[in-house]
């Protein structure tokens, strides 16, 4: 008989703060945990709802989002933006054993399920027993989530809500917000009488797409009727604030190591909100990203001499070169000057290998709309 390890507990920042609680499994059970997902998502996923897009296979948040998108152009201007509250660490387990057995008909496999649901919790040299919630981070988790909230798919295809959830996060498409505020009262109802979860007050709402964030993105009204995609404002923020961070003109290291940072950073945020039409946000971050390079390089040209030397290596006449050298200008003003800007070309940046963001979103930009 298969007795799991003791989980251990870490604590990962959560976006607008406080921390979001992960149980990381040890290897000999995550690979127990993958083999079980394998074996069982091919029978269990047919079942579930065509709504869910969460960790299924053949489904992404794009198909999520352009699902919300369509839900837009057809008039449902308003969404009901359910929040549940630390859903992962809430779920019932009787209530899930229950809903899994409808699924798995084998003994032996919902014994080793309800085994891995409570393993205990390691916290230093102790062992906390686990009697709630299915630990996020292990590779089982995200299926029995999916089965979990697969009544709340039923129930709202019942009601003939149009919807899209992903994993626990779900938005509801209605035509005004009286009807949005209705059917907020009625599913929290659901889902805390029927699911035994806790909905966020503070967070649920009723509010317009173009708004309201959705896996990162929000919806925006185009002419004749049509809706686009575009990235939240906070996703912005965060992407700005990350690179700020990469490209902080304190930083210690070599730059090689820093540009490929960035570059890493900028490829899964394009790779990602590409689906978006964002050409002149992406040609300002360009620029953007540019100049915090040079910035950083000529924080890193400290000494007179230096500057000098790397002014007219670059063909700044001797005059301009002592000039610029001596400058008391602070060091992002600098960095917009046409002086650096000839000195430290777009091409030199691009030639030591950083991201060209406007090729980049476009190449993938295009195969998104390939695809959708």
């Amino acid at each position: 008989t298969y007795q799991p390890d003791p989980i251990r507990q870490v604590f990962i920042p959560k976006e607008g703060g406080g921390k979001r609680k992960l149980g990381i499994p040890t290897n000999r059970d995550r690979v127990v945990q993958q083999a079980l997902v394998q074996v069982l998502t091919p029978h269990i996923d047919p079942h579930f709802s065509e709504h869910s897009y969460g960790f299924r296979p053949g489904k992404s948040a794009h198909d999520a989002i352009q699902q919300a998108a369509s839900y837009h152009e057809a008039g449902y201007r308003y969404v009901v933006d359910i929040d549940l509250k630390q859903y992962f660490d809430t779920v019932h387990h009787d209530k899930l054993m229950h809903l899994v057995e409808q699924f798995i008909p084998d003994r032996s496999i919902l014994q080793l399920i309800r085994r891995f649901l409570r393993t205990g919790i390691l916290l230093g040299d102790s062992v906390m027993p686990n009697g709630i919630g299915t630990p996020q981070g292990g590779n089982l988790s995200p299926l029995l989530s999916n089965i979990y909230l697969h009544e709340l798919d039923k129930e709202l295809e019942r009601r003939g809500h149009r919807f899209v959830r992903y994993a626990d996060d779900c938005n509801i498409y209605v035509q005004s917000r009286k009807a949005g505020e209705r059917v907020l009262e009625s599913v929290t109802t659901f889902l805390e009488k029927e699911l035994r979860l806790t909905v966020n007050r503070e967070k649920s709402a009723v509010g317009t797409p173009t708004k309201r964030k959705f896996l990162g993105f929000c919806l925006q009204a185009l002419p004749k009727g049509r809706t686009g995609i575009r990235p939240h404002r906070r996703a912005k923020q965060r992407l700005k604030q990350t690179l700020q961070k990469r490209l902080s003109r304190k930083r210690p290291g070599k730059l090689m190591d820093i540009l490929r940072e960035v570059n890493q950073v900028l490829r899964g945020w394009i790779a990602y909100y590409g689906i978006s039409r964002m050409k002149n946000y992406i040609q300002d971050l360009a620029q953007w990203v540019r100049r915090r390079f040079r910035q950083l390089i000529w924080k890193r040209w400290k000494k007179v001499k230096t500057r000098y030397q790397k002014l007219r290596k670059r063909g700044i006449p001797t005059d301009k070169a002592w000039e610029w050298a001596n400058t008391r200008k602070g060091y992002w003003r600098i960095a917009k000057s046409h002086i650096l800007h000839r000195s430290i070309t777009n091409e030199a940046l691009h030639k030591a290998g950083l991201l060209h963001m406007n090729a980049f979103y476009t190449k993938m930009h295009e195969r998104f709309h390939e695809t959708y």
